[in-house]
């Protein structure tokens, strides 16, 4: 039996891979060094951060109670995920930038949010 793939997957995977595109174009306009279109370079990365933020938004209506499709199981896994995320993060910072290794200071993340960490270099 064949399962099928859901609408939220394949909404996601159009998106991802549209951005992922766009950010390929980005690159390959970068690489013309003096020769690159600063307008054409702005129109990629316009795209890909619309794409991204439209992609972020699919889990921000399932975490809405009141709305065209609330899952708050999907919505508790993606926020449960960026949790373990930034954890292991942290986890492996501090076990590598340390004095025992060699580091002048102890690396201390401070902060972790979403997609980013503050990190504490002595």
């Amino acid at each position: 039996a064949t399962q099928q793939k859901g609408l939220l997957p394949q909404i996601l995977e159009e998106l991802l891979g549209a951005r992922k595109k766009a950010k390929a174009d980005m690159k390959a306009e970068k690489s013309k060094g003096k020769d690159m279109d600063p307008l054409t370079y702005a129109v990629y990365d316009g795209r890909q951060l619309a794409l991204k933020v439209s992609a972020n938004s699919v889990y921000g209506f399932t975490g809405a109670q009141v709305g065209q499709l609330p899952c708050l199981e999907i919505s508790s896994s993606v926020t449960g995920f960026g949790r373990q995320m930034i954890e292991s993060t942290k986890q492996q910072v501090e076990a590598h930038y340390n004095r025992a290794n060699g580091y002048e200071h102890d690396a201390v993340v401070i902060y972790g949010d979403t997609d980013s960490v503050m990190i504490k270099f002595g």
